[in-house]
């Protein structure tokens, strides 16, 4: 941001400077105090059930951010006037403006508001308002000291031996829950038998440290979420509760110690968490020590900090390209008709360009696009959906990007790719975490049979998933569904997603006499909204050798009772259950589902 500055500003200036500082000020607290209301509340929201407010409470904090920025931007336009893009006001109120927090903890988050205000000003300017590193350490004199266990209980053991049902008891009993159990000692018992022999496995005879727990639960959905770790020496092994309050109290329903199992408890594919933040640098080193393969950008955006997490993304990225000379080339799959995609070979996100022309018959323009991707960033995701991360005027040196790509970037999506000297630049660019299209993965000589086969029956599971909660997904090609590392299947297409109560499911009709041997499309009558799965969920082809498993789970997709069955729970206000953790991972024998 930084630009050369060579005199001083006029009092007029200063007063002005002052003026805008105050007013960012008092945004960025009522942002932060309204973050904090919604996101300490959803305590109170599980003791008492309320399902269908914690849903929304999770789309409105998620909005939060861009509902201040939408007041803050037609004000400071209107006060700064033809000074609105001048770098020297705006240093001039970032330094009265960082004056509040020099002694804040937040003081970073506080910087970041500032930059994203800026951002908003300078988009149209196509001047590329990155936040820095160097900026936030040197503003925050913000790393204010703090005891590193000030979230954190902690609680002796020596062996595996010592995580006790009285242990367990113990823990849960601490977070002090106001809400009746249905059986707790029943539920620390079963736990106990399944963390013992689980961390004997993985600590061998070695000595137990300490157990620690963060103070504050993870609420996400219908789930309560006790965050814990076993230290011995220098392995640290996860150990999460999982709580459900059902209609007959709250029950501990799952255990998990697998670094693995984290994986998909911190998905992008999942809401955010929502948990006390008051010292979120030590609740996100706490979360990166148990889940160490989740990046630092991720974990940050996971409890509901979404401008940190793409500061740390450009970071790691940037990092990343220094590091191994990788050059963005186009990502493997079938090319989209809506966006060009690339990636870094070994780099863990793809990256997204709108299309300005797309050649797909139910294209409706960029800003549709742009609407569908806020509104899954914003939805319950439920394990099914990559979140998006939306950048602005984002900066490459040219020298990052394969001669082709690059070639192809400037020909098919030219209002936002443009050449500034030796850099390219990205009006709008989006991000996901990278997957193996399902299509691709389907037909690759090198995934055994097995993977295969599960894969196949798990993109019926993600059909289920995303129809129980309420999403009609419109284009259900294999093409636009991928398999992350650990073998799940999830959508990353969202042109066509609407909501499932606005469709019609009807039976086949049969052929009336004169048209017994042509195509259904020549003679059936279909409303706009109406779908006949039989016939058009045709498209849930998978290759023949895995098509039989496929449809001996999923032969119901093509039954309009079962989409109807859906679309009426969903009429009823049902919010459904989803579990980021297998079936065995449980408690208790539950009927085996998609999880």
């Amino acid at each position: 941001m930084d630009k050369p500055v060579t005199s001083r500003l006029p009092e007029s200036g200063a007063m002005l400077a002052r003026e805008a500082a105050v007013y960012l000020q008092g945004w960025f607290d009522s942002y932060r105090n309204e973050f904090l209301s919604i996101t300490l509340r959803a305590k109170s929201r599980f003791e008492k059930r309320e399902w269908k407010k914690v849903l929304d409470d999770a789309a409105d904090r998620i909005g939060l951010y861009h509902q201040h920025l939408n007041i803050i931007e037609p004000w400071i336009r209107a006060v700064l006037a033809e000074r609105a893009h001048d770098y020297f006001l705006w240093n001039q109120i970032k330094g009265e403006y960082v004056k509040a927090y020099f002694d804040q903890y937040h003081a970073d988050i506080a910087l970041i508001f500032f930059y994203s205000v800026m951002r908003r000003l300078f988009v149209e300017t196509g001047d590329s308002i990155e936040y820095s590193d160097d900026e936030i350490q040197r503003c925050v004199k913000a790393q204010v000291e703090q005891d590193p266990n000030r979230p954190v209980r902690i609680y002796p053991a020596d062996s595996p031996a010592d995580v006790t049902p009285g242990l367990i008891y113990r823990i849960v009993g601490d977070f002090d829950f106001r809400a009746s159990f249905k059986d707790l000692r029943k539920d620390a018992a079963l736990a106990a038998a399944m963390l013992r022999p689980e961390l004997e496995k993985v600590l061998a005879s070695r000595r137990i440290d300490r157990i620690e727990f963060l103070k504050s639960p993870f609420f996400r959905n219908k789930a309560a979420y006790l965050f814990g770790r076993v230290v011995s020496g220098g392995i640290i092994t996860p150990l999460v509760l999982v709580l459900l309050n059902t209609a007959d109290g709250i029950v501990m329903d799952s255990a998990l110690t697998e670094e693995s199992d984290l994986h998909n408890v911190f998905s992008s594919a999942r809401s955010n968490f929502h948990t006390d933040t008051v010292g979120y640098r030590e609740v996100v080193d706490f979360v990166e020590s148990i889940a160490p393969t989740r990046p630092k950008a991720f974990i940050y955006t996971s409890i509901g900090f979404i401008h940190p997490g793409k500061l740390y993304l450009v970071h790691e990225l940037r990092n990343h390209i220094a590091r191994t000379g990788e050059k963005f080339e186009v990502a493997e799959g079938v090319p989209g008709t809506v966006m060009v995609v690339f990636a870094l070979p070994t780099f863990h996100y793809v990256f997204k360009v709108i299309r300005d022309i797309s050649r797909k018959e139910t294209f409706r323009g960029a800003r549709h696009v742009v609407e569908q991707y806020w509104r899954v960033h914003r939805m319950d995701r439920v394990g099914r959906m990559l979140d998006i991360m939306t950048f602005h005027n984002l900066r490459f040196l040219r020298s990052d990007f394969d001669g082709d790509l690059l070639a192809e970037l400037l020909r098919e999506a030219p209002s936002n790719v443009r050449v500034e000297g030796d850099h390219i630049v990205f009006r709008y660019l989006y991000a996901a975490r990278q997957l193996t299209p399902l299509d691709v993965y389907l037909m690759d000589e090198k995934v055994p049979r097995e993977a295969k086969v599960t894969a196949a029956v798990d993109y019926g599971y993600a059909i289920k998933d995303l129809a129980a909660a309420g999403t009609f997904v419109g284009d259900y090609m294999p093409k636009n569904f991928g398999v992350n590392r650990l073998g799940r299947v999830l959508l990353y297409d969202y042109d066509d997603l609407d909501d499932l109560v606005r469709w019609n499911f009807r039976n086949l009709p049969e052929p009336p006499w004169w048209a017994e041997t042509l195509p259904y499309d020549d003679w059936l009558s279909k409303g706009e909204r109406d779908v006949f799965p039989e016939h058009d969920f045709r498209v849930f082809t998978v290759p023949a050798r895995e098509a039989d498993s496929f449809l001996n789970c999923h032969s119901d997709l093509l039954d309009p009772d079962y989409w109807n069955s859906v679309r009426n729970e969903l009429l009823s206000g049902i919010v459904p259950d989803f579990y980021p953790y297998p079936q065995n991972k449980r408690l208790r024998t539950r009927p085996p589902g998609g999880e």
